[in-house]
């Protein structure tokens, strides 16, 4: 089965001056799809001749002779003019067939873009443009690996640099969204202002976090059952104003890591140094030494005790949201 193409392909590819004449762009990450879209006038067009040399159409409103004249008309000053039409699956289907057609004998000077929601390109019409354009499918980012990716990239393009735990910090508060990701970066790049680097302190004051990367502490003491310990941090988290929601979220996803770890090991079979690759290569070790202090029979309790904590935190009076918590911390560190 052949890989399937996303934009960091893509990216590598333009900047390998690798041109295509057929592009389709496929599912729903629209963000990447705008970047991606730049990316390409930047390589093909220059800004003198983007009057000429560049058209933008969308599919529920175009007919296929506008796309068809665009695409046929030479480019002016330029070796290439490049066509996007976005919204393929909204055109009349008299228009795709011809749209289709046209993918058999593209113009050579052209670069034609197709662009659409998520459809199925195993079968029909969409697996035929499949195989006549070069296509990159464009996901949310499914893993936080990727996201921490984006994130180290997008700093590049502001003249930044990202710490790690900075990025992990922003990927565990806000979550897999490269929009919501980019506009909060964005953020604390203007905060972090003549800083070259950015730090947890620069995230964490920018966009709300309890000051000190505590959670990880918390983490770290729990997988110890270390009740003292653990209810310290989680007074300071409190106290930092940390939304008590934010923590159960945070602690569910450490502990899916660790249970993700532990079925790796014992049912998968798979190696330490496989499992590490699994988790993206940062946090690795930390996660490993933590899921040391568990077995997969823990976790129907562990994840019990977390969702009766996010729901009463959810449906209770919030006066009441340090004591569930801290009941919850006690169960986890003398229960499991």
């Amino acid at each position: 089965m052949n890989k399937k193409l996303k934009y960091w392909d893509l990216k590598a590819e333009l900047q390998k001056g690798i041109i295509h004449n057929n592009y389709f762009f496929n599912d729903e990450e629209s963000f990447l799809k705008d970047k991606a879209f730049q990316k390409l006038k930047t390589a093909l067009v220059p800004p003198k001749v983007m009057d000429f040399n560049f058209e933008m159409f969308f599919g529920e409103e175009t007919k296929v002779n506008e796309v068809m004249e665009a695409l046929q008309s030479p480019p002016l000053l330029s070796d290439k003019k490049l066509v996007i039409l976005r919204n393929f699956q909204s055109m009349h289907i008299t228009y795709k067939k011809k749209i289709v057609e046209y993918l058999e004998k593209p113009i050579p000077d052209a670069v034609f873009v197709i662009e659409t929601d998520k459809v199925n390109t195993r079968t029909g019409m969409y697996a035929k443009i499949a195989k006549l354009a070069q296509t990159y499918y464009f996901y949310h980012p499914y893993n936080e690996s990727e996201a921490i990716r984006f994130l180290r990239e997008e700093s590049a393009v502001l003249n930044k640099t990202i710490d790690n735990d900075a990025a992990r910090i922003m990927v565990d508060y806000i979550g897999l969204n490269f929009q919501e990701l980019h506009s909060e970066l964005e953020k604390v790049a203007l905060y972090s202002a003549t800083k070259s680097n950015i730090t947890p302190e620069d995230v964490q004051a920018c966009i709300g976090i309890s000051k000190g990367n505590t959670i990880y502490e918390l983490q770290n003491a729990l997988a110890q059952r270390n009740l003292g310990q653990s209810i310290k941090v989680l007074e300071n988290l409190i106290a930092n104003n940390m939304s008590p929601v934010l923590i159960v979220i945070m602690l569910t996803r450490f502990y899916t890591t660790l249970w993700d770890i532990l079925i790796q090991r014992y049912q998968q079979n798979r190696t330490q140094s496989e499992i590490e690759r699994s988790l993206g290569g940062w946090g690795s070790k930390s996660f490993m030494n933590s899921s040391e202090f568990y077995s997969l029979e823990n976790f129907e309790q562990i994840f019990a005790l977390l969702l009766e904590a996010d729901k009463k935190l959810k449906s209770v009076d919030a006066k009441l949201n340090k004591t569930i918590l801290e009941m919850m911390i006690y169960r986890l560190c003398k229960n499991v």
